[in-house]
């Protein structure tokens, strides 16, 4: 719906609720932020916000939460190892961004679409079917898949197609390349490179399975494995990331966790006979009592001058 046709929206409302109203009737709208968008109707309304999951394990859940059956395709067992890679892939796009400028250099809204386009291609390459039949009639199956078509649209053209910075636009084009592959459809369970260690390998062991893996590895299947078993906690090895990476983002999210409480603390301070010393002064104060002797750095290089003792030379790097 158009922004423009939002007052002629407030009027049928308006006309509706002057007649008399089944007690069950609702009217749900879903709409983006829109700095245009009606104050008044805002302002009727219960509103009800949607916040992304943080962390691989919940966006992985995500994407196969929103998947009732998997779309059929010629190479089913490929497309269910494939479909895995690519919401590993959409999963680490997004939550790279925790990293801030260690993540991205810019800022990106990499989206459920981009995820839905992308496993449509794949589902073509790998021979899509309808009635039992293959759409594409220049499909082979005894072709190798051809990854490198693959890596390309996705890196480049869906996801990257949102990449303005060359260097975030190379790493994309890494994460394409160590994912769409020949490893990610092998018989053995594929696991991301630089996890061996951690559970983010794939869930179905199909290579061994007797029963009709279709009706057995569905999404509910990968839905639950994933729920159960996956890591709960986010590694920094599972982006390519130092563990200081991590240290970083926690301290600027907490840090604007902190900001936010603040601006909901209330400002003002109650004086008494002391003129206000319990307010900020008293703290500044008592927090200037607590502080460390201070320590002259200059006389204590000179005084372990020539002494490589390596406590010594740790205790002068930490202060």
């Amino acid at each position: 719906m158009s922004i423009s046709l939002l007052p002629e929206l407030e009027n049928i409302i308006d006309g509706i609720f002057k007649t008399e109203v089944n007690p069950e009737f609702r009217l749900i709208l879903s709409a983006a932020p829109h700095p245009e968008f009606s104050i008044s109707l805002l302002q009727r309304s219960l509103k009800i916000t949607q916040e992304p999951p943080k962390g691989i394990k919940s966006n992985m859940i995500k994407v196969y939460g929103a998947k009732s059956e998997f779309t059929t395709v010629d190479q089913d067992r490929s497309f269910r190892k494939a479909v895995f890679g690519l919401a590993w892939f959409h999963t680490l796009v997004i939550e790279r961004k925790k990293f801030r400028t260690l993540g991205w250099n810019v800022k990106y809204t990499f989206n459920d679409s981009d995820y839905s386009v992308c496993e449509d291609l794949i589902a073509n390459y790998l021979g899509r079917t309808e009635e039992g039949k293959v759409i594409d009639e220049t499909y082979d199956k005894k072709q190798p898949i051809p990854w490198e078509a693959i890596q390309y649209l996705i890196a480049q053209c869906n996801y990257g197609g949102r990449v303005t910075d060359d260097r975030d636009r190379k790493l994309i084009d890494v994460y394409s390349k160590e994912i769409f592959n020949d490893n990610l459809i092998a018989p053995e369970k594929w696991r991301p490179y630089g996890t061996e260690e951690l559970k983010y390998h794939y869930p179905a062991d199909e290579q061994n399975t007797k029963v009709d893996p279709i009706a057995l590895f569905s999404p509910e299947f990968f839905y639950e494995t994933i729920a159960n078993d996956m890591e709960d906690n986010d590694k920094p090895l599972a982006f390519g990331q130092h563990v200081n990476a991590e240290i970083n983002s926690q301290v600027i999210e907490s840090s604007e966790t902190l900001m936010s409480i603040l601006t909901l603390t209330p400002q003002k301070t109650s004086g008494g006979e002391d003129g206000g010393a319990s307010g900020p002064s008293a703290l500044i104060a008592d927090l200037q009592e607590k502080l460390p002797e201070f320590i002259d750095l200059y006389s204590l290089k000179q005084k372990l001058r020539g002494d490589d003792n390596p406590l010594n030379v740790v205790l002068l790097q930490e202060i």
